[in-house]
């Protein structure tokens, strides 16, 4: 019985997983056809004017996260590491990352480019179970790149199959490649993942 459990959370994963990634690629690829090549975005406006115009009007949205309570969290860095380590990654910062929920339960975190300190983060996390757990990378978690021409794409898309198994380990301080592993796993959470 624990084996059928553990099958089902992990189809459960890979499928909202694939979910949350193919909305994120489609509502990008669609805001381009609207506001231009992504590199010619104007990052000089404030983070929720950024959000307002090239993400929030592509995803169902549900809420727009002004705390971390309205996502499901109960701080700005809920997350944690796959070795249980805390993470230091801020779900909510004012005009540089705003969070919001879907009306399937996905929490995206785009972060905006807005402020000196943000230019270069073309970060977006997802979290496939909003504020609900267990809030860590690998797990509920994943992290991607926001890249021109490419669309978005998992961290650690460009490492070797070594590489990305050293990142989404159990021992890993961080977990941010285990999108990558699964996308190169076929989609799967295979044996050697860490879940």
């Amino acid at each position: 019985m624990p084996s059928i459990v553990a099958n089902y959370k992990k189809q459960e994963t890979v499928s909202r997983l694939k979910k949350a990634y193919t909305i994120a690629n489609q509502t990008f690829m669609m805001s381009q056809l609207d506001n231009g090549e992504y590199d010619t975005w104007d990052t000089r406006i404030s983070g929720v004017e950024y959000i307002n115009k090239y993400f929030l009007p592509y995803f169902n949205v549900v809420k727009v996260c002004e705390n971390p309570q309205d996502c499901g969290y109960s701080s700005t860095r809920p997350f944690k590491n796959l070795n249980a380590e805390q993470n230091n990654t801020m779900t909510l910062a004012k005009d540089r990352r705003i969070p919001f929920l879907t009306a399937d339960g996905i929490v995206y975190i785009f972060s905006t480019l807005s402020g000196d300190e943000m230019l270069t983060d073309h970060n977006l996390y997802i979290d496939i179970n909003s504020g609900k757990g267990p809030n860590m990378f690998g797990k509920d978690v994943f992290t991607f790149k926001r890249l021109n021409e490419k669309g978005i794409l998992p961290v650690g898309y460009e490492l070797t199959d070594a590489e990305i198994k050293q990142n989404c380990s159990k021992t890993a301080t961080s977990g941010t490649a285990c999108a990558a592993k699964i996308m190169r796993d076929g989609w799967q959470i295979l044996d050697d993942y860490p879940f």
